[in-house]
């Protein structure tokens, strides 16, 4: 069976000399019902970061409604009670008839854009890898993919850049659970501050554009025990109790860190990006300084800790 993930952060587990973080709900098991105006209702992951295209049922029958149900759990896991099944469906606004994927992943569908908004904030997320299992069942040669991106939002092109991704399409029908195993290439130095992790039945989906995707009706994938991966001793927190700021960054000296609140018996440790401890300094105020005089110019990986707790956790650079 599979163990409880806490809520709060990602579970270590001690892998290969990696330390593998599971995604909240990443295993699939937690669903709760939604429903539409006390006349409809379809399924939904729970949890703040999984989403799905399944509010398109809310679609009224004047525009072509109700929406396909893209999207649910089925009993045909790879480990515990429930996986995710994603199959592709569509959706008919005359004169369109418009392709809706299979989908699940950190998104937000917007209905009235005909768009998917991308990614949910995460400071600092910087997986080297991306895992899982899968099966599918493709109709006419359709392909399906696993994909993950890290980006950071540039004010002064008013973009987002991408600093690390790894997408993989699989085709041909599998009907054994199958591992897949992306190594995150990254192409920044920059830390993240935005993560998208997405699985679709359809490869050739339009995130800009639902009207303009690509794929076959009916083709379906199942996914299960999704993780993300980094260097031993990273532990990455995806949904920290307290918010931290560091600045300026990069650093050169001195950093200051400053907290949403303050914290019992904190400390400020600082890794080197291949888990290594390199100093650990007392956080006894809401806004601290940190010395980083000596530290080569680089990446570093920091944790804040009250007590064994790991509050927040998040990466600085040093000029």
């Amino acid at each position: 069976m599979k163990k409880f993930l806490p809520t709060l952060f990602i579970c270590i587990l001690a892998i290969a000399g990696f330390s593998q973080s599971n995604l909240p709900n990443g295993d699939m098991e937690a669903w709760h019902v939604v429903t539409v105006n006390d006349t409809m209702s379809y399924p939904q992951i729970d949890g703040p970061w999984w989403c799905t295209l399944n509010e398109l049922v809310a679609v009224p029958a004047m525009l072509g409604g109700p929406g396909p149900v893209t999207a649910d759990k089925t009993s045909d896991a790879h480990s515990g009670s429930w996986a995710a099944k994603l199959t592709s469906g569509s959706l008919n606004m005359y004169p369109y008839n418009i392709l809706i994927p299979g989908m699940i992943g950190f998104t937000q569908l917007d209905i009235m854009a005909y768009t998917i908004r991308l990614g949910k904030p995460c400071p600092g997320c910087r997986p080297t890898k991306f895992t899982g299992y899968y099966k599918y069942e493709p109709v006419n040669n359709d392909s399906c993919c696993a994909i993950l991106l890290a980006s950071k939002w540039n004010s002064e092109l008013g973009k987002r850049d991408t600093i690390g991704y790894c997408r993989t399409n699989f085709t041909g029908y599998t009907n054994e659970w199958t591992y897949f195993d992306m190594n995150v290439n990254y192409y920044s130095e920059e830390a993240p501050d935005s993560l998208l992790i997405l699985l679709v039945s359809s490869a050739g989906f339009n995130m800009s554009n639902l009207m303009n995707g690509a794929g076959q009706v009916g083709s379906t994938m199942i996914v299960d025990d999704l993780n993300i991966e980094y260097p031993l001793g990273i532990n990455q927190v995806l949904m920290p109790e307290i918010g931290v700021k560091t600045y300026p960054n990069p650093a050169c000296e001195t950093m200051t860190v400053e907290l949403t609140e303050r914290i019992q018996g904190g400390s400020f440790d600082i890794y080197s990006m291949d888990g290594r401890i390199i100093s650990s300094q007392a956080m006894e105020n809401t806004v601290n300084t940190v010395n980083v005089n000596g530290l080569m110019p680089g990446q570093y990986f920091y944790r804040v800790v009250s007590g064994k707790a790991i509050q927040n956790t998040g990466f600085f650079m040093i000029k």
